[in-house]
């Protein structure tokens, strides 16, 4: 037999495989486009947002040029809504209003540049949650106030022959951030976005390779069982087919378990040893008090518990230990590949409906939206996710209890490979 021919029948047998069909070939032209297209639509629905997004300009001068500024503001895509002489300080003031954004003009802004001297405004911006999201908005609304500076440089260089770095920057623009309705520097600013992506990031992707591989796991010791026929010699046992399922399930979660306490332990060390500058607030940063710990712990347990159970259905339905692992996988990688991509880049509030509800009857989504809650101290948010994803955990326990009744534990099969001649 020559090489062609190996290859031939090697390439044949391949193409055939249900599994690589599917999971090379398949998955790919279905999720890639599925998240590219997703993160499109969040990135235009935050520009769109910004468009004509109100801005509060407080004008404590009144004169010409604090005019000028807020029609260049109109001009750059905002909607100012100007007071005047106010000392109400600007956390009530953005509440009141519901701004993203607030302008300072102080006195002497419209004198300063009449000299041809750099005057000065101050800007504040607020986030409502620690996400990309957030910071495209607070980036585009910048961008479109740096372009408003512009614009009056524009005026002043048509009215007087000024110099050409004054026309390109004619204010100095004096920047702070509301998080959480108190301000902050920008240096803590960077360590709170420093903290999000430590935790947000680093915390779901080590989540994601737990929980893949405790699944593929389970599978593969129900598919080993199968193969080695002790399943079928374990159900002529005087056991009951309920201690039988028990004893997996409890076994499982003393598996979660100690993957818990390993990952708790091992977030702890990870938060500890961050080098970060000193905060002058400790609210805003994620609270290792034992009641947050608890929560995440909790969130990590069901999580674990729950894929454990995917797998040993996964397991009980294949046929072997390849079948087992591979339908493992094609279970949980949708499930849990998907919402963590998507929920990274987009917020799932500023989503399509339609995809943002497809999110939701996912219980990883929950999982990722509850370590979100946590860190953002939404605890009562972070208990209905728990909640939710308990919920899908019994659902998952029902259907399990129901394959172990009767003969479908030894009958039902569902096979991923191509039926052999």
């Amino acid at each position: 037999m020559s090489i062609a021919t190996l290859v031939r029948k090697e390439l044949r047998e391949l193409l055939m495989e249900k599994t690589i069909i599917i999971g090379v070939v398949l998955m790919p032209l279905v999720i890639l486009p599925l998240i590219g297209g997703t993160i499109a639509m969040a990135s235009r629905s935050a520009t769109t947002s910004t468009a004509d997004i109100p801005i509060l300009l407080v004008d404590n001068e009144g004169g010409k040029y604090s005019k000028v500024l807020s029609e260049a503001f109109r001009a750059a895509g905002f909607s100012p809504i100007t007071v005047t002489n106010t000392s109400e300080s600007v956390a009530s003031l953005m509440e009141s209003y519901r701004v993203a954004a607030t302008v300072y003009v102080e006195k002497g802004f419209s004198q300063n540049l009449t000299d041809g001297k750099r005057a000065s405004v101050k800007m504040f911006t607020t986030v409502s949650s620690i996400s990309i999201a957030e910071l495209q908005k607070i980036s585009s609304i910048r961008s479109r106030i740096y372009l408003a500076m512009e614009m009056l440089g524009e005026r002043l260089a048509a009215e007087t022959g000024i110099h050409f770095s004054f026309y390109k920057q004619p204010v100095e623009l004096k920047s702070g951030l509301l998080y959480k309705g108190r301000q902050v520097s920008l240096e803590e600013a960077g360590t709170v976005f420093q903290l999000y992506m430590a935790t947000m990031v680093f915390v779901p992707l080590v989540l994601v390779v737990m929980v893949a591989t405790s699944g593929t796991v389970a599978a593969t010791s129900i598919g080993l069982e199968k193969e080695a026929k002790t399943l079928e010699m374990l159900l002529t046992l005087p056991i009951s087919r309920t201690s039988i399922l028990t004893a997996k399930l409890v076994a499982s979660m003393t598996v979660a378990l100690m993957g818990t306490a390993s990952m708790v332990f091992g977030f702890v060390i990870y938060l500890t040893n961050l080098p970060m500058v000193e905060l002058t607030s400790t609210e805003l940063t994620m609270p290792l008090s034992g009641f947050t710990l608890l929560l995440l712990g909790l969130v990590m347990f069901v999580a674990l518990v729950m894929t454990l159970c995917i797998g040993i259905l996964a397991g009980v339905l294949a046929g072997d230990v390849r079948g087992g692992q591979q339908l493992a996988g094609l279970l949980q990688m949708p499930l849990l590949l998907l919402p963590f991509l998507i929920l990274q880049f987009a917020d799932i509030n500023g989503l399509p409906p339609t995809l943002s509800a497809a999110l939701m009857l996912s219980p990883f989504t929950h999982m990722f939206l509850a370590i979100k809650s946590i860190y953002e101290e939404a605890y009562l948010m972070s208990v209905l996710h728990l909640v939710v994803m308990t919920a899908f955990l019994m659902v998952i326990l029902v259907v399990a209890s129901w394959f172990f009744k009767g003969e479908r534990l030894l009958t039902m099969r569902v096979t991923l490979r191509r039926r052999r001649g």
